[in-house]
């Protein structure tokens, strides 16, 4: 699109966080933290980005984006090592790992393969994959219901710039997302919701951080780079990194 006469491209970091879910609800290993641990060290979030999404993405610590409120620089992506992730399957007791991934197609930027990358990077690590692409409606009707088995990919755009919308909607256990229970994780976030001092806020958001990353209930693979095509005769159009037009500022030459 950028060799075409007439049009620009904004690129802009997106509020849009990509993830695998993991399901804890239910019995089984996914219950064990060297377990999801291991789902974490088995992806190369690097290579994704590189050559599927070709560029267009930033490597994620836990789903809390750099800009929102409540982020803490100090915590760093888990990095690709899949003998790591081996040696920690192995210590949980579970050398010949079965999984179901499930992706959906066509809701999220290159979703399906993501998560076919995801596979075979899990496949090499020792993990057996049942891979099954599944129709959005379908998806989400199970996604809702607790009924989605094992892991998938999904994703969320709720920009607040602030960690509430990020952590309120899948740590919090009436949240349809909510796929990992923790009540101390709860209790930190609802008592960082009604906090008015600035300092303590930050600090609740930086332990729930790091609680959240080593307990690892997520894969947590990245931030989304989104980009527009806009033709030279749209006037004043800006790209947000949330997702929202505001048509009133624009104006189209004739």
């Amino acid at each position: 699109v950028k060799g075409l006469p007439g049009i620009d491209v904004q690129s802009v970091p997106s509020g849009r966080v990509i993830l695998l879910y993991i399901n804890t609800l239910a019995p089984g290993p996914l219950q064990d933290k060297r377990v999801r641990q291991a789902l974490n060290y088995a992806v190369d979030k690097k290579t994704i980005i590189d050559k599927v999404l070709m560029g267009s993405g930033f490597q994620m610590a836990i789903n809390i984006p750099p800009y929102d409120f409540g982020y803490d620089p100090t915590l760093k992506p888990y990095p690709y090592d899949p003998e790591k992730a081996k040696k920690l399957l192995a210590e949980a007791g579970y050398k010949d790992l079965k999984l179901v991934l499930n992706s959906p197609s066509g809701r999220y930027v290159m979703d399906k393969q993501v998560s076919e990358a995801i596979a075979g990077m899990y496949e090499k690590a020792g993990i057996k994959v049942d891979f099954r692409i599944r129709e959005w409606g379908d998806y989400v009707k199970d996604l809702f219901g607790k009924k989605l088995v094992d892991t998938g990919l999904i994703g969320s755009g709720l920009v607040m710039y602030d960690a509430d919308g990020r952590l309120s909607l899948y740590f919090i256990k009436d949240s349809v997302f909510c796929y990992y229970v923790d009540t101390e994780i709860e209790k930190w976030i609802l008592e960082a919701r009604v906090s008015m001092d600035e300092k303590k806020r930050k600090e609740l958001y930086s332990k729930i951080s790091k609680k959240i990353f080593e307990e690892a209930p997520f894969v947590f693979l990245y931030q989304q780079q989104d980009h527009w095509g806009v033709s030279k005769k749209v006037k004043g159009f800006q790209a947000r990194g949330d997702e929202q037009f505001f048509l009133y500022r624009v104006s189209v030459e004739k």
